[in-house]
């Protein structure tokens, strides 16, 4: 079996980068071309790495071009997400994790403790709580950006920590929570676009989670033993 090139490992790794920082981006407020600059990129890598997500991409994309409106969007998003009322699809890990959804409850303060650990600190004007679903996958986009930028150095124990910090936030938070969180869009979104999006995003994540972060590891070590 031929071993994994460093360049190669580094091109799937900013691959994984870029899609999650494109679908942290899709769970802020929507504005009509950005969205469609959006999806279409989202489109675009996810039909690289998850055949299935990628299917529920081009839907979304096929959703954009039908709605008229982006108003439309914007009270879903807000009817979801953000309130005044009961929000219908809370983006938070704890109200998924804690018992009774307490927020900021010990899922949140962890998630918190490894954003410390990977050297990250809270921006003063930032007001969302840590486990807001934008937050969670930015963190992972900047995990798997510390490790390509660690590599790129051949600081491979260290780039190796951040992966150990990938493999572990995304088991122990994301993954966590992520069904019960796209459940509750698919079921309560007034748009398909939303209902899309949702299904997206557990595909990727549950690839992620169950064959592709594994398999980034096992590269990883080849890439360690040759050198």
């Amino acid at each position: 079996m031929e071993g994994i090139t460093l360049e190669e490992f580094l091109v799937r790794e900013r691959v994984r980068a870029t899609t999650y920082h494109l679908l942290a981006q899709c769970y802020m407020l929507p504005e009509k071309t950005k969205e469609e600059k959006l999806i279409d990129s989202l489109f675009e890598l996810l039909s690289l790495v998850n055949e299935e997500a990628a299917g529920y991409a081009k839907l979304m994309k096929d959703d954009l071009e039908k709605i008229s409106n982006i108003d439309e969007l914007k009270f879903d998003y807000l009817s979801m997400f953000v309130g005044p009322k009961t929000l219908l699809a809370p983006p938070y890990g704890s109200t998924y994790m804690e018992e009774q959804g307490q927020i900021m409850g010990v899922s949140t303060y962890d998630a918190m403790r490894i954003y410390q650990e990977a050297g990250l600190k809270k921006a003063a004007d930032f007001k969302e709580p840590p486990d807001h679903i934008r937050v969670e996958l930015d963190f992972m986009f900047t995990l798997i950006q510390q490790t390509i930028e660690l590599c790129e150095e051949s600081k491979l124990s260290e780039a190796e920590n951040k992966i150990n910090l990938q493999l572990e936030f995304l088991a122990k938070h994301i993954a966590g929570w992520v069904k019960p969180f796209t459940n509750n869009i698919i079921e309560n979104a007034k748009t398909d676009f939303y209902k899309n999006l949702a299904k997206a995003t557990e595909a990727f994540i549950r690839q992620e989670f169950i064959e592709d972060s594994i398999a980034m590891q096992e590269e990883f070590k080849e890439l360690s033993i040759v050198n």
